[in-house]
């Protein structure tokens, strides 16, 4: 007998993810050979280190016990395609408009939090909310922060790479060098930025769609909530403070928030799995997700 959440029946929302991946295809192959014409090793070292990068958080969530177990590897590509190709074309066509507006307004302290934060965290958020209505395999809420987390994986290594690229302009002596302090910088300082502040909005997502027992204002707001705080969180991390240290406070203040609403999240969805809600099959009318709380210790 068939897998009802591994069979895959074409809609027009497989459609239309389709064509918007393959732009975002496009969007990240120009982008590479763009980055490859700026300097060739720096590209060809972020390429690795980008593969590493999908390696590591693939494990992550693969084994963090939230992962959509019947859901196809085309779902991984998505996800990961989403992020590093229409998330980043879609921010690329509004972030040098924020960063202009921010500037004439004389607001260059958030200049790059409204440029990055607010299309950045809109783009991926969107990506993650078609990938799932797209994935039947898909029906948790905690599937909507493993989704989100991929998304963010591919926006993230796109963004490294081409950061890398920076980097090897900045060092006079050695493109490797520079694009290696680059990406070392941006692992240290923000390991995963991307990755858990989509999962943060993916989950709001997840519960938005497949909570019971909520109407439809409710679920509208479960999705506002997750995706303002992750706008709120990166908005915070992209301040430019006026003083060094205030911008060293400012960033582990957000990355304290930013990691510890993901552990939370984490654990109550593994809670949740214990207490028998993950074997509950979200078309099955007599037994409620919203019932099912995880055990109180």
């Amino acid at each position: 007998m068939k897998n009802p959440t591994n069979t895959i029946k074409l809609t027009p929302i497989h459609i239309a993810l389709g064509m918007l991946l393959g732009v975002g295809l496009l969007i990240s192959g120009l982008s590479v050979v763009g980055n490859l014409m700026v300097s060739t090793p720096a590209t060809l070292l972020g390429i690795c280190l980008g593969g590493g990068y999908l390696v590591v958080f693939w494990a992550i969530f693969r084994f963090s016990g939230l992962w959509p177990h019947a859901a196809h590897w085309w779902w991984f590509g998505a996800c990961v395609l989403w992020g590093g190709g229409v998330a980043f074309g879609l921010v690329m066509l509004s972030g040098d408009a924020w960063m202009t507006l921010t500037d004439n307004l004389g607001w260059e302290a958030v200049s790059a939090s409204f440029a990055g934060a607010w299309p950045e965290e809109l783009s991926k958020a969107f990506g993650v909310l078609l990938i799932l209505l797209a994935t039947p395999a898909c029906s948790r809420p905690w599937h909507g922060f493993v989704t989100g987390g991929l998304v963010g994986l591919g926006f993230e290594v796109l963004e490294n790479i081409l950061y890398g690229g920076v980097g090897a302009l900045l060092d006079p002596n050695s493109d490797l060098v520079g694009a290696l302090q680059m990406w070392s910088l941006r692992t240290v300082a923000g390991f995963g930025l991307h990755v858990f502040l989509t999962a943060i909005a993916g989950f709001g997502i997840g519960v938005a769609l497949y909570a019971y027992r909520m109407d439809t204002v409710q679920r509208v707001q479960a999705t506002l909530a997750s995706v303002s705080w992750s706008f709120v969180l990166h908005f915070c991390w992209n301040i430019q403070w006026s003083r060094p240290w205030m911008q060293v406070v400012c960033m582990l203040v957000a990355a304290t928030f930013l990691y510890g609403t993901a552990a939370a999240i984490w654990w109550w969805s593994r809670r949740a799995i214990k207490s028998g809600a993950d074997t509950v099959s979200v078309v099955e009318p007599s037994v409620r997700f919203a019932d099912l709380q995880p055990p109180r210790t």
